[in-house]
Formats: structure tokens, C-alpha cells, sequence
């Protein structure tokens, strides 16, 4: 049996936007992940101000 090579990239957060229904992770390879707001309901009770009080982790590699 064969496979193909795969390589395995980190991902890496490079911005993230919170608007009132969706939370929105850009990574550093141009592609972007969305999810629900309701997911994460601490966020979701969160003012406009706090949502925008985020911080990377690591080179990336998490948000807080």
C-alpha cells in the first residue's frame, strides 16, 4: 500500500474578529475559520470591548 507524503503545518492565528453572531479566527496561510458565537456563550454576554480584548498565544497557536 502507498501514501502520499502530507506535510503538516501549524496553524496560526494571525487576527481575530468577534461580531455579534460569529467568531472569526484569519490564519497565516490566508485561510479563515468561522463558528457560532452561541458556541461560546462567555463571549457572547461580552461587550463589544471586551470581544476585542484578545491576545495570540505562542507564536499563534492559541487565543486568549
Amino acid at each position: 500500500m502507498t501514501t502520499s507524503p502530507m506535510d503538516h503545518w501549524p496553524m496560526c492565528a494571525v487576527a481575530v474578529r468577534v461580531t455579534t453572531d460569529t467568531l472569526t479566527v484569519d490564519l497565516a496561510d490566508g485561510r479563515s475559520i468561522s463558528a457560532p458565537l452561541a458556541w461560546y456563550p462567555r463571549l457572547g454576554h461580552g461587550t463589544a470591548t471586551e470581544r476585542a480584548n484578545w491576545r495570540l498565544n505562542g507564536r499563534g497557536e492559541g487565543v486568549h
